[in-house]
């Protein structure tokens, strides 16, 4: 739901990765990446994310951001370096992360989810490591990344009914849509 309604649109994808050492604790996990987004909200403040985590074969877990801004070079690299610093990574990881080699930030067209769906479907991918713990969800995002639904009055419903030209029915409108909401309720409480 967060990704097929994003405004804006999640328009690329960036990937952090553990190199050589990386914790077993998911609460440390989270926190590396709960200080990596609080300094992505600082350097691209107008900039929205949806986060998902998975284990590497390597069983290293592993992140990507998806965002409503396309990839710039400097703060790709201001990106990278600040991973590679919480992380206690080496100018390698640094360098991997960055825009000099140029795989890690990428434009990326979210479409309608198939991408989202396939990922929730890599099990192999989700299953927690033997020794690893406290890992608890395996996606987030910002707040705003989906708007609030519209709200109006009752009386404006009229405004949203239509009537088939063919047929002569009339769709949508306030007993409509009361109608609708009643036979909701019916199924939540049974009657």
């Amino acid at each position: 739901h967060a990704a097929t309604n994003a405004t804006p649109e999640l328009i690329s994808q960036f990937g952090l990765s553990y190199h050589v050492d990386w914790p077993t604790d998911g609460k440390l996990c989270k926190a590396h990446l709960h200080h990596f987004l609080i300094y992505l909200n600082r350097l691209l403040p107008e900039t929205l994310y949806l986060w998902l985590m998975e284990f590497q074969k390597r069983n290293a877990p592993h992140f990507h951001i998806f965002l409503t801004s396309l990839p710039d070079n400097q703060v790709w690299d201001k990106l990278a370096e600040k991973w590679s610093q919480i992380t206690n990574g080496t100018p390698e990881q640094t360098r991997h992360h960055g825009s000099e080699i140029g795989e890690n930030w990428i434009p990326w067209s979210m479409g309608d989810a198939k991408y989202l769906c396939k990922y929730i479907d890599k099990s192999n991918q989700k299953t927690i490591p033997p020794g690893y713990n406290n890992f608890g969800r395996f996606w987030g995002n910002s707040r705003g990344l989906v708007p609030k639904p519209e709200t109006m009055a009752i009386d404006e419903l009229e405004k949203l009914s239509f009537t088939d030209t063919t047929t002569g029915e009339i769709y949508g409108g306030k007993t409509t849509i009361i109608r609708w909401l009643g036979r909701l309720a019916e199924k939540q409480t049974k009657g």
